[in-house]
């Protein structure tokens, strides 16, 4: 999957595709078994017993660094194009 994102004619935007579509799937999969399949979305602490929802990863950090990855990613795919690359319009005389 890395290969074919880096081949790609604009790999950027295919990593911004990339992002997209992988946080199209997993955030509301992870809310779905959060909430319907609970048993499975949740973890219980060994020392107190406190309870930890997961969602579809093993433990609730790496549910905070999907979060955040796919986070970052939607910030950066409705971005508007800014630096050296970008076209400018030019306003009318």
């Amino acid at each position: 999957m890395v290969l074919i994102v880096l081949t790609d004619c604009e790999p950027t935007a295919a990593l911004k595709r990339l992002l997209a579509r992988t946080a199209y799937v997993l955030i509301p999969l992870s809310i779905f078994v959060h909430q319907v399949l609970s048993q499975l979305g949740r973890v219980y602490g060994i020392w107190q017993g406190e309870v930890g929802y997961t969602g579809v990863t093993t433990n609730k950090n790496a549910l905070g660094v999907i979060c955040l990855i796919f986070g970052l990613g939607a910030m950066w795919r409705f971005s508007p194009p800014t630096g050296i690359g970008s076209v400018k319009a030019e306003p009318e005389s």
